[in-house]
């Protein structure tokens, strides 16, 4: 079963690598054929958008400590009550579960995925590892919040360090347009060579696909 579904995605990669040399291709015939054209529709089409300007409202600070630390020991407290309930519960019920019924249930749940059962132990072991960690770290927060509101607050301020998003997005935002600029000062020459590529590729992916 694992072997056809690899199968599957592997011949459905090779179907969109094929459309996509077959559409270079085709832009690669009409900059030999109608070059001054093709570059006139690139230079329409190469309309440059702002990523720093699309994500500002992204990079507005929304600080929501104030209103979390106000009712710290009350909210630290269900944290605690409710993460220790869990482990508690949660621990005593997936030890009298083994990883192969684990897994069984999991396949129950998502009727539709063919999946081997070893692949579905490891999905149930891996969700139970991962909410086990997850609750024994809102058991941490809830004891610092309860105990030591100053130390979870000192915490809270280094995990909310401010990162700025238009400051990560400024090397995107800087157009290079080295590629566009040779191709529209020899458009014949770049549409050979894109042409010449594009059909070699699918050539290769045709002779793969029958080979396979």
């Amino acid at each position: 079963m694992l072997r056809e579904i690899t199968g599957d995605i592997i011949y459905t990669i090779i179907l969109v690598l094929l459309a996509a040399n077959v559409v270079a291709a085709f832009i690669g015939v009409l900059l030999l054929a109608i070059p001054d054209r093709v570059t006139a529709w690139l230079q329409r089409a190469d309309s440059r958008i702002n990523m720093r300007r699309l994500t500002k409202p992204l990079d507005i600070m929304r600080d929501t400590d104030a209103v979390f630390f106000r009712y710290a020991r009350l909210l630290g407290a269900i944290i605690l009550a409710a993460s220790a309930f869990i482990l508690i519960r949660g621990g005593l019920l997936v030890a009298q579960v083994q990883a192969s019924e684990g897994g069984r249930a999991l396949a129950r749940l998502f009727q539709g995925a063919q999946l081997p059962s070893n692949l579905w132990e490891t999905l149930w072991v891996s969700f139970v590892i991962f909410m086990m960690l997850a609750t024994v770290l809102a058991l941490i927060v809830g004891t610092l919040m309860v105990f030591d509101v100053g130390l979870a607050r000192k915490l809270s301020e280094v995990a909310n360090r401010w990162l700025s998003t238009r400051r990560a997005m400024r090397p995107i935002d800087t157009p290079y347009q080295g590629l566009d600029q040779a191709i529209r000062a020899h458009p014949r020459l770049w549409g050979g060579i894109i042409t010449a590529v594009a059909l070699y590729v699918c050539g290769v992916l045709l002779w793969f696909s029958g080979a396979g």
